[in-house]
């Protein structure tokens, strides 16, 4: 009997072993830029932007097999709950990949919710650490604009969307880049921004050094700081390599 008991015991301990191989996992680094993501803007986003950190925050990773969710208010039925993450702090899903891995893009990709959709180093513009947060946080200022109860109709007065829903249409449109005109004109806009900027800063009074340091150092996010700054500097290496 007891011979009986023991051989249920080891294969139970074999299957599961095996669905814990099978599961499908977000790879470290990965989980530390979108960590270190989501804390600068849960730290200063109200900062950047009014009411920056209000919009949900959700991230679809793609791998070339799989896509991983996190942060989402309303997954669809066809992602699988794959557990929390204490790092993440949050519950993620997976499902087969349907996006290319390329794609750095924040769009309705799950249900209506707006979603950041971004592949992995390897496959982006996007490669360095420092990089792809930054790209994140960029991304989730988009969707907090599509937040906005007046964005959707303001678009849509716009009229460009060529039958196109939900600002997909977007991605493709036939921006004029390579014209001269708007070249001139973009240059033109950005350097006026940056003389505001340039002026807004000579207005305010100067800051102590202390207080600049630590108002560029949110509380919170020291560990994933430290761990993106270990990831920038093993990637420096290996371009140098």
């Amino acid at each position: 009997m007891r011979a009986l008991v023991l051989s249920f015991s080891i294969a139970a301990v074999v299957h599961g072993t095996s669905d814990a191989q099978r599961s499908p996992t977000l790879g470290g680094a990965d989980r530390i830029r979108i960590t270190e993501a989501f804390c600068l803007v849960d730290t200063l986003g109200d900062r950047l932007w009014p009411g920056g950190s209000s919009a949900p925050f959700a991230v679809l990773l793609i791998t070339p097999d799989r896509g991983f969710l996190v942060r989402h208010p309303k997954p669809t039925p066809d992602f699988v709950p794959i557990g929390g993450d204490a790092l993440l702090g949050a519950p993620m899903w997976s499902r087969p990949r349907r996006f290319d891995v390329g794609l750095l893009a924040s769009l309705p990709a799950v249900g209506e919710e707006p979603t950041i959709v971004i592949g992995q180093p390897e496959d982006t513009a996007a490669k360095t650490s420092t990089r792809r947060v930054l790209t994140l946080v960029h991304e989730h200022f988009h969707r907090l604009r599509y937040s906005r109860p007046d964005y959707y109709p303001g678009v849509n007065r716009l009229g460009l969307a060529r039958g196109g829903r939900q600002g997909r249409w977007m991605l493709n449109y036939p921006f004029p880049y390579g014209k001269p005109e708007v070249q001139a004109q973009f240059a033109r806009m950005c350097a006026l921004l940056d003389e505001a900027i340039r002026q807004k800063r000579l207005s305010r009074p100067e800051m102590p050094a202390w207080r600049r340091a630590s108002a560029l150092r949110p509380t919170g996010c020291h560990a994933g700081l430290k761990a993106c700054t270990t990831l920038n500097a093993r990637e420096r290496r290996g371009s140098a390599d």
